[in-house]
């Protein structure tokens, strides 16, 4: 019993929970198939994210999203996958020339900022100091 909870201590619902939507798709390798299969015998919480998984998947298939077409290629087809996993990375992917320029833009403004200030502190510690030269 020992080894029981100790495993249990190491897989997390937090390290399950990601990798749910290969495991419903049958992409996952045996080893994480069987320890997702293990984890989700003990644990309620990711059986009703599993059967929320499931649910939605099945909404999508009814709606006639289930999967993209045959004739797709394993790149694309993982790039539409890539979309829906990671609608902010697929934003940043797709429109990367404007957000490259705005990077661009941000850094020229704070390098010309960073060196207007540093001009400006130059002068504000100027001081004056009277000289006087002995021209004989």
């Amino acid at each position: 019993m020992a080894k029981l909870s100790q495993k249990q201590s190491i897989i997390k619902c937090s390290d399950i929970e990601p990798h749910l939507f290969d495991f419903l798709q049958h992409e996952l390798g045996s080893a994480q198939t069987t320890i997702i299969t293990e984890h989700l015998k003990k644990c309620e919480d990711c059986k009703k994210s599993l059967a929320e998984l499931q649910s939605s998947l099945k909404a999508l298939e009814d709606f006639g999203v289930a999967q993209p077409p045959k004739h797709l290629t394993d790149n694309r087809r993982k790039r539409i996958k890539f979309a829906y996993m990671h609608p902010f990375l697929n934003f940043c992917y797709i429109h990367h020339k404007i957000i490259s320029i705005i990077i661009v833009i941000i850094t020229l403004a704070t390098v010309l900022f960073l060196i207007k200030n540093a001009s400006l502190d130059k002068k504000r510690n100027f001081k004056e100091y009277p000289v006087q030269l002995n021209l004989r």
